[in-house]
């Protein structure tokens, strides 16, 4: 310990963790130490298993491959991970449908977003491991990735003069003022001469 006393552990086992989003996360080899006034989890030891901790303005994320498994805040120099101990029954009861949830996001990524139908049809065949029944959740990826833009129309506008048609834009805001402290520009275009002015 940090004041050069050891403590003795008990036995190794096996926790549950209800995580923020409503996950339940297994933690294996847990050192039971009564001693221990705090439950303590190691950064070296997720990340000797496969995990990516990232730290940034005060909240520490472990991801597995790209799904964040373990959120935690910062309270003065110590994270505290943003869950609750299952004990019980209750690890069983949460953990089934969760798991399945859990498992179909998993996969749902790995196939490049397939839709539930797909997964159902795989699921059937055996394909996809620990999967008895693809349970979707919204996915917002799939959401933008499949918005489209719909194209601006054909003008049918024709100018038959100076200044008869002018087309603008706005820029901005740019990451470095200009020398007299502008951080925007607008351009005005005439539809006739095309002449450009900023």
């Amino acid at each position: 310990m940090g004041n050069d006393h050891a403590c003795k552990t008990v036995r190794l086992g096996t926790i549950r963790i209800k995580m923020h989003d409503g996950g339940v996360r297994t933690l294996k080899d847990v050192r039971h130490i009564p001693d221990l006034r705090k439950n303590l989890i190691s950064i070296g030891l997720l990340e000797k298993n496969g995990c990516k901790i990232v730290v940034k303005k005060g909240v520490l994320k472990v991801f597995r491959s790209s799904l964040v498994v373990m959120k935690g805040v910062r309270h003065g120099n110590l994270y505290s991970i943003l869950g609750t101990t299952v004990t019980g029954e209750l690890a069983v009861e949460i953990g089934g449908s969760r798991d399945q949830t859990n498992c179909t996001r998993i996969w749902h990524m790995r196939l490049g977003h397939m839709s539930e139908k797909g997964l159902s049809l795989l699921c059937g065949q055996g394909l996809l491991k620990n999967m008895k029944k693809p349970q979707m959740e919204f996915c917002e990826h799939c959401v933008y990735g499949k918005a489209h833009r719909v194209k601006f129309s054909t003008s049918k506008h024709k100018s038959r003069g100076l200044l008869d048609y002018v087309h603008t834009d706005v820029w901005g805001p740019a990451k470095v003022t200009s020398k007299g402290g502008s951080r925007y520009f607008v351009t005005f275009v005439d539809d006739y001469s095309k002449y450009v002015w900023i």
